[in-house]
This record gives structure tokens, C-alpha cells and sequence, in this order.
């Protein structure tokens, strides 16, 4: 938000420089982002008045001028303004000026006719652009430098807040602040009396929706003056705020909105039919904004209706239909309070932002609708004439704050500071707290602009940043040396394997495009959880898979011809099932292209399930041993065929394979690449290494054979070896599988690599001999395995 220093001091006149009062506004919390000059140097640039216009010779749209700039003699000016006219007081750049843009004012002869100068438009001096040259007020003295006339020798402070700031959305809002921090009273430099009623039009408000309109404000003025212009003084305080001046209608809207933080709006009295109504909108009715944007309502938007249908969109924008212009004589003004929840999601829904909306999504004090209305009725009627109607207020929900005890003992020792009682009740009523004390008990009840302040912890940050967090005492910690957090390790671990192996960590939002989750997760037992107001329609919902995160981040590396993808990610995934919402933590990886680097020893070779497997295997360390492979009941988006499971006690926790092909073309896939994604509980779990003292003893190596039904998948047979060959078997390994027509039919071979060692002591041929026995008796009984020769 961007605040013009001068326009603060009126509220609060401290003794600070601008750049010292942002530094003090930084430290409490009001970060200043930017500070600038109100204008750039405009040495040279005077006030000077037409004394008299004439059309030029020989040119039809250019005037030859004499102006008085407090000069021994008028100057020639030869302009081209259609605006320029005799009597009017204007800004003369004088020869040797230089204005913005490094334009240098020079001596010139312009169709025959000398010109001593330029008469400026508001854009040539920096300022907001004007039709023609720029006419300044007829109280300002000619010859008077420019930048004193216009009070230019101002800064501009650019604050950044912070959504619990909503007070702060206005120069009220920071001068409040400012005051409190520096210690000087705050002043309201306006008569803030009701304007003179002169009229007995009263509108007639109706607040149907209570709990999300806590008042509504509304004046008639009548007899405007439409060729009235904004005032300069009010345009340029606009100007310095960011905001164009329009008319005048619109810009005591908007000065209001910018001085007390009130949004306000001004209908075309004309244009409205009826009472006014604040109410949800009902099926079918539509709306025309400001920005000639039309848009679709439903029964969850806020609105303000007359007898016929919508006029504005509560708490965001006006309506087009209702709206004032040149020819508005009649208006009726609006100064409302809507709830945060009101218009929460409003903005996203419609794809809107306007000033207001910032301000009551962060919420607007409930007690300012009437001195605002005050306010802006009396400038309106200052600029352009007209009489006023008595105010109606419309009261449908008081206010009623929120009663804070606080300890003063419990302060102290959250903040590490012997901050006296007493100066937390100063703080707090510099605060506009009420405040009643008992003791070391405050009892404290906020002020109306306050929506941030609920709870007592909340009290205790506001005395920490007025007390001021500089004058809080250093104290040395001592810290003891602790353990790493086990899951932080796990988190750890998990990154450097697979990024040992190659793979690229992503960060994705937790939200998915609907139709890519479906095509992943449509046989899947769990609901998706859709949003309310997604930021896009492609992040619809939570996501039931992290594929649907990975796979759009792969296609993005894809299209850019990389060869050799390998992604991971750490998240979580969430579903609904039986109406409860669950979140899963997992890790999940993708990888596609070749399967190592390219290199000019090697032949390129693209990844395969294998591959994966590999990656899967390493990750999971000695876990692997406890876990059981499946290639039953196969993931509905993998390849039926190239897929696998990982079953932990008879659960699926983890799966893994190539893309199932019928999702490439839904998916849009330049071709099939392989994924994985385990639940994190697995993994995290991962047991210590257990130390064992390398052992002298040799180990002996034998091979079997194994002729079984092609169907039968080699983990079964991993699995019963390991479990009837006894504490001696190291290792168990498949190195070759092998079908063909010298196979019995339906039969393939399976070629087992097993390693026998006793740690304490030497194996012998016959300790290694009754083990194979017994494995190939159990193979045969149990799979119908036979040994080939």
C-alpha cells in the first residue's frame, strides 16, 4: 500500500523524516518495501497564468500564447493544448528546464513563432496524465516554483502488510500506528460533523444475510454538478496513493477508502428501482461488474440487489447497469460492513481483485460506516454542489468483542523481559484497548479494527512490538547436543539414495488435475477430495497418487528433449473414504529415457522394470528382506505384465512398473515410462545395521537349475529358500531364466544362486550338500521344481 508522507503527518505529526518513520513502521511490523520521491526534480517549472490565446497563423491547432511568469515581461508560448485559454493558471517549464525523460526545454521557433518555454500536461511533469496542459488552482501564486505550489517535496512510503494488518489498509490505519509507536497524538485533520440534511429522502436498506452484513450505510445526494472536476489537491493524493483520478464521484470514493480504510461505492440514484436489499443471490441471476466482466452468480454470493435484480457484488465490485457517469446528477451512496467469510473466495471465484475486496477480506471495523459516509457526502457536496438526505443505517449484527485476560507474569516471561504491568496497560491503551487491571491480571477488550486480536498470546506480540523487540535483553542459550530427529534422518537418507542413483528431487502443490488423478486412481478406494475454490481448473483436487504430480513435471522435461529423466518426491497423497479424509505420506519416483548416461563404451539401453526394481531394492536397504514381492492383483494403472507389489504383512504398501499403455493417449504421453511410490511408515522404519566382525571362514557357492511351470513367479521361489535353507545361507539370487522349445511345454528355467557360510566355522561338503538336499526335496514337493542336468 502506498501512503503519501505529508497526508500521514496530518494524522500524526512526529518529528521523523519519512525514511526514519518507515524504519520504525519496519520494526513493528509494517515492512517498508519502497520509499520515492512524490515527483521527480522539476527545477524550473513554474506557476504561470494565460494572459492571452491566439490561434497561430499558420497552423490550425496551435495557439500562440502570452503567459505571465512573474517576469519582468510575459513570455511567448506557442502550445497546441485545445484546453489553453486566457485566465487559467498553468505549469511553465522556462528554457533550460529539464522535465522527466531528460527532456531539455530550449529556445525554439515553431512554424515561424518563437516559443520562451512549454506550458506542461500532467504526464510531461511525471504526473498522472491530463487532457491538454494541466491547470493548477487559481489561489497559487505566479512565479512560485512548481514543486512548492503543489507541496511536490514529498516521499512516498510503499508498505507492504501482512493479511492480519487489515487495519493498517488505510493513512488512518498507519497513522493509528505510528502514533502509538512514536508517542505523539493522533489527530483527525477533518470536521468529522454530519453534513446539513436538506433533503427528506431516506433510502430503505433491507439486510436479509445477518450474519454476513453487520451494517449498511446509505445517503441520497441530489443536484451534483456533472461538469465539476476533481480538485487537484485530491487527485494528486491519489496520484501518490497509485490510484487514477476519474471523476470526482468516483475519486471521493476511493479518497475515503485511501484516508479511513472505509470502502465505499456511489450508485446512479436514476439507475435504481426500489429498496435496497443485501441478500444471496438467487439461481440463474447474473451481473455485469465494473469492468464490463459478466458473470454467472449462485445462492453463495453475497449481493446487493434493488427491486429488479443485483446491483453489485457485495464487498468486491459494483455493477456496470447501476453505475454513475456524465450525465449522473442523483447518486446514492454505500458504506457497508461485510464479513471476512462474506466474500472469502469471492475474488478467486470470479477472477477479480479491487481495493475493496483486499480490505473486508481482511475485515473492516464495524463502527466507521458512518463517519465515512459523513465524510465522503461532505467532500462530494464541497466539489460539486448538492443537497444531501439523512443517513439510514441498517444494524443487522452488533459487533460484540472478544474479553482478553491476560497475565502480566506470563508476559514477562514469554518475552525473557521484566516489562512492568504498568507499561503493559500504556501499551495496550496506546492500542485503543480497554483495559482494567486486577492485580498482575489484565483484563482487555480490543478495539473494533482489531479482527487480529483473540487471544491473549496475540496481546502478548503487540506488547513485544510496541515495547519494541530492540529493547528486549540478548540472554545467552545454552544448548545441548541432541540427536537428530529420526524422521528429519529418514527424510534425509531417502534424498541422498536416490539422488546417489541419479534421480532429480520435485516439489509440487498437493493438487492434481482431476482428469489426470481419475485416469491414475479411477479404481481406487478412495474418493477424491475436491476444493472449494481451486487456484485453476487443473489443480481441482487433492491428489490420490503423487504420479499425478510427477508425471505433468516429467512431460515438461520430456518436451525439452531430455533423454534420461529421473524424478522422486516426498509428499503426502489424500482421499476420502467413508466420508473421513485420509493423508498418506509415501515417496514416489518416475524414470524414463536411457538407462545410463551416455557413453561411448557402453550401448544405450533404455530403463526397464528391472531397473526400477533395482532403484526400489537399494532404497528400501535391509526392509527388503522383510517385504514380499506379488505380481498378483496388479496396480489398474500399471502394465499388468511389468508391474509389481510390495506387501508388508499381507498389506500393499508399495507398488511399482510401467505405465499401463491404454493412458498414454488419454494422458498424452510421448511414451511409457516407469513409476513407483511406497507409503513413507516403510521406509522410515529402516532398523540400524547390525555390526558383525569380519569372518575368516570361506564361502562355498552353489547353483540349481530349476525346471518349473512358466507361470510361477520367482519370488515364490526366493521366498521358500530363504526360509528352509537355515541361518547358513547368505544369499539367494536369480541369474537366469531361460524358455524355449527344448522346455517341456509351459515350463521355463529358473536358475537359482545360492551362498552357504557358518561364521563360525568352515563349512564342509556335507553340511552344504544336505542343505541343497533339502531344498530341492521342499522345491519339489511344494512347487513340482525339478533339477536340470
Amino acid at each position: 500500500m502506498k501512503i503519501s508522507y505529508q497526508w500521514l503527518s496530518e494524522w500524526a505529526e512526529t518529528k521523523l523524516s519519512a525514511a526514519q518513520a518507515g524504519e520504525v513502521l519496519t520494526m513493528a511490523g509494517l515492512e517498508l518495501d519502497d520509499l520515492e520521491p512524490a515527483a521527480p526534480a522539476l527545477d524550473g517549472v513554474v506557476v504561470a497564468e494565460i494572459l492571452n490565446a491566439e490561434r497561430h497563423p499558420d497552423a490550425d491547432r496551435l495557439q500562440v500564447c502570452s503567459v505571465d511568469a512573474g517576469q519582468d515581461q510575459p513570455l511567448q508560448i506557442v502550445c497546441g493544448a485545445p484546453n489553453a485559454r486566457p485566465g487559467i493558471k498553468v505549469a511553465l517549464a522556462t528554457i533550460g528546464t529539464r522535465l522527466p525523460g531528460d527532456f531539455k526545454i530550449k529556445k525554439s521557433k515553431i512554424r515561424g513563432q518563437e516559443s520562451f518555454g512549454m506550458l506542461c500536461s500532467g504526464g510531461e511533469l511525471g504526473m498522472d496524465e491530463t487532457d491538454g496542459i494541466i491547470e493548477l488552482p487559481q489561489e497559487l501564486t505566479v512565479g512560485s516554483a512548481l514543486s512548492d505550489a503543489l507541496a511536490l517535496d514529498d516521499s512516498i512510503l510503499d508498505i507492504a502488510l501482512t493479511p492480519n494488518r487489515g487495519d493498517c489498509f488505510s493513512v488512518r490505519g498507519v497513522a493509528r500506528e505510528l502514533a502509538c509507536l512514536t508517542g505523539v497524538d493522533m489527530t483527525r485533520p477533518f470536521d468529522a460533523s454530519a453534513p446539513l440534511v436538506s433533503l427528506e429522502d431516506k433510502p430503505v436498506i433491507r439486510i436479509e444475510d445477518a450474519a454476513d452484513c453487520r451494517r449498511y450505510a446509505g445517503r441520497v445526494v441530489r443536484g451534483l454538478d456533472r461538469t465539476a472536476a476533481t480538485p487537484l489537491w485530491m487527485a494528486e493524493r491519489l496520484r501518490r496513493a497509485g490510484l487514477r483520478s476519474i471523476n470526482p464521484l468516483v475519486d471521493v470514493t476511493n479518497y475515503v477508502l485511501m484516508e479511513l480504510g472505509q470502502p465505499m461505492h456511489a450508485f446512479d440514484l436514476s439507475k435504481l428501482e426500489g429498496d435496497i436489499c443485501v441478500r444471496r443471490a438467487r439461481a440463474g441471476e447474473t451481473l455485469t461488474l465494473l469492468n464490463e466482466q459478466a458473470i454467472e452468480l449462485n445462492e453463495q454470493s453475497l449481493v446487493i440487489a434493488d427491486k429488479r435484480a443485483p446491483v453489485a457484488l457485495a464487498g468486491a465490485m459494483g455493477g456496470l447497469d447501476s453505475s454513475v457517469d456524465e450525465k449522473t446528477t442523483d447518486v446514492l451512496l454505500e458504506s457497508a460492513c461485510f464479513t471476512p467469510r462474506a466474500v472469502a473466495g469471492t475474488g478467486r471465484r470470479f477472477k477479480l481483485s479491487s481495493d475493496s475486496l483486499q480490505r473486508f477480506e481482511r475485515g473492516v471495523d464495524p463502527s466507521l460506516q458512518e463517519l465515512a459516509l459523513d465524510r465522503a457526502t461532505n467532500l462530494l457536496i464541497s466539489i460539486c454542489g448538492g443537497q444531501a438526505g439523512p443517513a439510514s443505517i441498517e444494524e443487522a449484527t452488533a459487533w460484540t468483542p472478544p474479553q482478553i485476560e491476560l497475565s502480566a507474569q506470563r508476559v514477562q516471561a514469554l518475552l525473557g523481559s521484566p516489562v512492568a504491568p504498568e507499561a503493559m496497560v500504556d501499551i495496550l491503551r496506546k492500542l485503543e484497548c480497554t483495559v482494567t487491571s486486577d492485580g498482575a491480571l489484565l483484563k482487555v477488550t480490543p478495539p473494533s479494527h482489531r479482527y487480529d486480536l483473540n487471544e491473549a498470546i496475540d496481546l502478548v506480540e503487540e506488547i513485544a512490538r510496541i515495547h519494541g523487540y530492540d529493547n528486549l535483553p540478548g540472554r545467552e542459550r545454552r544448548v545441548g547436543v541432541a540427536l537428530s530427529a529420526p524422521r528429519a534422518d529418514a527424510a534425509s537418507r531417502i534424498r541422498r539414495e536416490l539422488v546417489a542413483r541419479g534421480y532429480h528431487e520435485a516439489v509440487s502443490f498437493s493438487f492434481a488435475d482431476s482428469g489426470t488423478d481419475d485416469a491414475l486412481n479411477g479404481d481406487s478406494a478412495l474418493a477424491p477430495v475436491m476444493l472449494d475454490n481451486p487456484m485453476s481448473a487443473a489443480m481441482a483436487q487433492m491428489r490420490r497418487s503423487l504420479w499425478a504430480s510427477l508425471i505433468p513435471v516429467w512431460k515438461h522435461n520430456a518436451a525439452r528433449q531430455q533423454e534420461r529423466i529421473r524424478l522422486f518426491e516426498l509428499g503426502r497423497k489424500y482421499g476420502k473414504r467413508d466420508d473421513r479424509i485420509e493423508e498418506i505420506e509415501c515417496v514416489a519416483g518416475l524414470i524414463s529415457g536411457l538407462a545410463q548416461p551416455e557413453q561411448w563404451a557402453s550401448t544405450k539401453r533404455n530403463v526397464d522394470f528391472y531397473d526400477l526394481k533395482a532403484d526400489v531394492t537399494a532404497l528400501l536397504g535391509d526392509k527388503a528382506e522383510a517385504l514380499q514381492w506379488s505380481d498378483q492383483n496388479p496396480h489398474p494403472a500399471l502394465h499388468p505384465g511389468r508391474s509389481a507389489s510390495l506387501l508388508l504383512d499381507g498389506e500393499c504398501v508399495g507398488v511399482l512398473g510401467e505405465i499401463h499403455p491404454r493412458l498414454k493417449k488419454p494422458l498424452d504421453l510421448p511414451h511409457s515410462p516407469l513409476l513407483f511410490e511406497i507409503q513413507r511408515r516403510v521406509v522410515d522404519t529402516l532398523e540400524l545395521p547390525k555390526l558383525s566382525p569380519i569372518t575368516a571362514t570361506p564361502s562355498s557357492r552353489r547353483d540349481l537349475a530349476l525346471l518349473v511351470d512358466q507361470t510361477l513367479a520367482a519370488e515364490n521361489l526366493i521366498q521358500y529358500v530363504k526360509k528352509q535353507a537355515g541361518d547358513i545361507l547368505r544369499e539367494v539370487r536369480v541369474f537366469d531364466v531361460f524358455t524355449g522349445d527344448a522346455l517341456p511345454k509351459g515350463c521355463k528355467s529358473v536358475a537359482l544362486g545360492l551362498i552357504f557360510q557358518d561364521f563360525s566355522r568352515t563349512l564342509t561338503d556335507e553340511d552344504v550338500d544336505a542343505a541343497i538336499q533339502k531344498l530341492t526335496s521342499g522345491l519339489e514337493r511344494e512347487f513340482g521344481a525339478q533339477i536340470r542336468d
